[in-house]
């Protein structure tokens, strides 16, 4: 938004962060806060991704604030939110006014752009069978490590043929984290990365707000990074503690401050817009190198760094490190700065970090082995994200459409799910049923691979012609890129 469009632009959470907070202080501040944004028009970008709290306080937020409108941008068929629901979604089912962008410009490549069409309307088959000699096959039975290795020899083959390196998207952290090892190896064996330092840093430990909320979900020796102040526990903002103990009975964490002070964190008070107001973290070892690609794991104000951001480490000393940023730039990060903490390798990243970015050429891995990470919704932007080169490697593409038609990775709207077990128990139409209970409810149409493959009753373990055939038909051709 901000490079192409030239619309000022920051995260949803930096801008929920900022007015919730004023609006809470009350006073001269918010009155300010609401003055700067009466009136105005705010475009949410990536809707796809909003859970139903953090489009709730959106909700508040711009009603508070007196916008004049609230603009969603979005694609629902991509990645949704890791928390619950799918609002955006909900919305546009249940008649919400809309516009449709049908044309895809991103894709200048036309075998690219066909298979990325395909995928925008559901078509899995035509999407990948499209790909042609561009889907690499590494075997059914292919590892982890299988995949990681096909997926360097793309990384290298592209830096040869085209100059720079591609981005390689990966369904996990763990895959990242094998492609990243493996790149690096081969960069240290070929002189390119440098002097080397053991750096501690802090891996943060994915939790719904659900598990953060209940002390029995840390252990000891976790480091909580508290993003807003806790003042009924003495803990200001940036803190960093350590998990000494827990109760579970009482709901409650001990923390300590390093420096002799213990902390008693309730995790029954109330959430600040139903925000957790730290994130969990564990302590590692990371060994870098000058020459090695580097990205920034969590935002940073004063660097003006965000999430995800990629740099390159140019040289290491004990004054810090001078890095180039994506944009050419050379800066000095000083070694007693916190933000060298909570770094990790450039070399891969996760499809769902991956959403809003454009790249020129992309290596995608995604395999039918992996579990819950397989979904529609994953390859679709895996697919999606390139402008001009896409090499697509997985275990074997007949197994890989059959577990895409079974996974959409579309998150679950409670009322089409309440309407669903309804109509099983009842044994008639379950949204009439929720009427007649006066219970209300939303239609809902399942997707056609869940109908086809149902029917036949059993996900086929081999992968036969007749199944890759059938394997998945368009859930919804008329809905691409919702706006």
């Amino acid at each position: 938004m901000r490079e192409g469009a030239g619309i000022p632009s920051q995260t949803i959470e930096q801008w929920l962060s900022r007015t919730e907070s004023a609006l809470a202080e009350g006073g001269a501040r918010a009155a300010e806060h609401k003055a700067a944004w009466a009136g105005r028009t705010v475009l949410v970008d990536e809707s796809s991704m909003q859970s139903n709290a953090q489009a709730d306080r959106l909700m508040k937020a711009s009603e508070a604030l007196g916008l004049a409108r609230m603009i969603y941008i979005g694609d629902e068929r991509q990645l949704g939110s890791p928390e619950a629901g799918a609002p955006c979604r909900l919305a546009l089912g249940s008649g919400l006014q809309h516009a449709q962008m049908t044309e895809i410009i991103r894709q200048r490549d036309p075998v690219l752009l066909a298979a990325v069409t395909h995928m925008a309307r559901g078509d899995i088959t035509n999407a990948i069978r499209g790909l042609g000699d561009r889907v690499v096959a590494v075997g059914a039975n292919a590892t982890d490590i299988d995949l990681a290795k096909a997926a360097v020899v793309a990384w290298s083959d592209y830096r040869t043929t085209r100059g720079t390196a591609p981005a390689v998207i990966v369904p996990t952290n763990a895959l990242r984290a094998e492609v990243g090892q493996m790149i690096r190896s081969d960069l240290i064996a070929s002189g390119e990365l440098g002097q080397v330092r053991e750096v501690p840093t802090l891996r943060q430990i994915r939790m719904t707000s659900a598990e953060a909320a209940k002390a029995a979900c840390y252990t000891e020796g976790q480091v909580l990074v508290f993003h807003t102040g806790n003042k009924a526990a003495g803990i200001g903002r940036g803190s960093e503690l350590t998990v000494v103990g827990r109760d579970e009975n009482r709901n409650t964490l001990v923390l300590d401050d390093g420096k002799g002070t213990k902390r008693v964190l309730d995790l029954n008070a109330k959430r600040r817009g139903g925000r957790q107001a730290h994130d969990a973290y564990r302590e590692s070892k990371l060994e870098v190198r000058d020459g090695d690609r580097m990205v920034w794991d969590k935002l940073d104000k004063t660097l003006g760094v965000r999430v995800g951001e990629s740099f390159t480490v140019e040289k290491m000393d004990k004054a810090g490190w001078t890095i180039r940023t994506e944009d050419g730039q050379t800066r000095t990060v000083p070694a007693s700065g916190p933000m060298l903490r909570f770094v990790s390798y450039g070399y891969a990243e996760t499809a769902d970090r991956s959403q809003a970015s454009t790249y020129k050429d992309v290596v995608g891995v995604l395999s039918s082995k992996h579990g819950e990470a397989a979904t529609e919704s994953r390859a679709y932007v895996m697919m999606s994200r390139s402008a001009e080169n896409l090499t697509f490697i997985t275990n074997d593409p007949k197994l890989l459409v059959i577990k895409l038609s079974k996974q959409t990775g579309l998150n679950a709207i409670a009322s089409h799910e309440l309407a669903g077990m309804v109509s099983d128990i009842s044994g008639k139409n379950g949204l009439a049923a929720l009427v007649d209970d006066s219970l209300g409810g939303s239609k809902t149409e399942k997707p056609g691979a869940e109908s086809v493959l149902q029917s036949a009753g059993a996900y086929p373990e081999k992968a036969d012609d007749k199944a890759f055939e059938k394997a998945h038909q368009p859930a919804s051709p008329t809905q691409v890129h919702s706006l």
